[in-house]
């Protein structure tokens, strides 16, 4: 990937989950609701979901630097890899959910 097309990548990349840093984080610090229910600490899961949505500001804070450190050591292709890390979180919020609502019937204590 040539040098230019990448770092117009990396500036998209940041601004899109730059901007979704605020509200990762205000949904990490009200994942713990999750285990209200009572059985739900049981579950797997709910365990799931809970580290995948914690996982998800953690990632976009490594992503942005690391995926400027990729570009400045010429590793365009690292660079792309690094800019997308917060896309595997996501990935597996949207699992974690699909296995809550067929496996649970949408209830985190199953």
């Amino acid at each position: 990937m040539s040098p230019k097309s990448t770092k117009t990548w990396l500036i998209i990349f940041n601004i899109i989950f730059g901007l979704g840093l605020i509200p990762a984080v205000i949904m990490s610090l009200m994942s713990v609701m999750m285990f209200d229910s009572p059985g739900s600490e049981n579950s797997y899961t709910t365990w799931c979901l809970f580290w995948s949505v914690i996982s998800l500001p953690i990632f976009i804070v490594i992503s942005i630097p690391a995926g400027w450190i990729f570009y400045k050591k010429e590793k365009y292709n690292y660079a792309i890899v690094a800019g997308l890390l917060p896309c595997l979180s996501i990935l597996l919020i949207a699992i974690a959910f699909g296995m809550i609502s067929y496996f649970c019937g949408g209830q985190f204590n199953c």
